[in-house]
């Protein structure tokens, strides 16, 4: 599990990266304006909605709602939408325990079971055109639910810091406690009646998205047709 924008060209480092994503939250922020007001909004409120509608930073999305995960896995692994979907891969779900994954990842600053928000000024670091350097292991933190889609997904972050490594080799080479994060599996088995049972509690395209994108994918899911 990497971000966006850390799965982008290989041949450049992390400070040119950085200095790429920086370039681009600026611009968001001054092309957003008229569908995102600026308001009180902070340079990390942008960062977040810059996030969801997918561009490319250095958060990792998570959801504090397993059906939503679950949905995201299924939808990922799914080949085609409607009657005739089928699965030619399985999928996964990740669990992360955000105060584990801290209290370990901090570990050297006395470490701390909690969950980190953009205020704390451990974080200050990991902030977009921070000139300071960042520490290299990602931390769990809590975005500001400024967005619909945000509230919606019950969305949650970690952010990375200055090395490109998944969360699967931060886990393992730096020995994080059992626990800490987990890989569930699904197979292609199971992925069937998976997309049922969210369906039938609702998990729908117009629930994760609400807005007209959302409803628009899933009356498309839902005739079998094709985007």
């Amino acid at each position: 599990m990497t971000p966006s924008l850390y799965r982008y060209r290989d041949d450049l480092t992390v400070p040119e990266l950085v200095g790429l994503e920086a370039e681009l939250l600026t611009m968001f922020r001054q092309r957003s304006v008229p569908h995102y007001p600026p308001a009180a909004a902070t340079q990390w409120d942008y960062y977040f909605v810059m996030q969801h509608f997918g561009v490319p930073t250095r958060l990792l999305d998570w959801s504090e709602n397993a059906l939503i995960a679950l949905y995201f896995a299924v939808l990922d692994a799914e080949h085609h939408r409607g009657e005739n979907a089928f699965f030619a891969e399985s999928a996964a779900v990740w669990v992360l325990d955000p105060e584990l994954w801290n209290d370990h990842a901090l570990a050297d600053l006395g470490g701390g079971r909690r969950i980190l928000s953009t205020t704390e000024d451990i974080v200050d670091p990991y902030r977009p055109g921070s000139p300071m350097p960042m520490r290299h292991l990602p931390l769990a933190l809590y975005g500001a639910h400024t967005n619909p889609r945000i509230v919606a997904q019950r969305g949650s972050f970690v952010i990375f810091g200055g090395v490109r490594d998944s969360m699967e080799s931060h886990y393992e080479d730096r020995r994080f406690p059992d626990g800490a994060l987990l890989k569930i599996e699904l197979s292609t088995f199971a992925l069937g009646s998976a997309r049922d049972s969210i369906d039938a509690l609702g998990m729908t395209e117009s629930m994760i998205y609400p807005d007209l994108e959302g409803l628009a994918r899933e009356l498309t899911r839902r005739f079998g047709l094709r985007r």
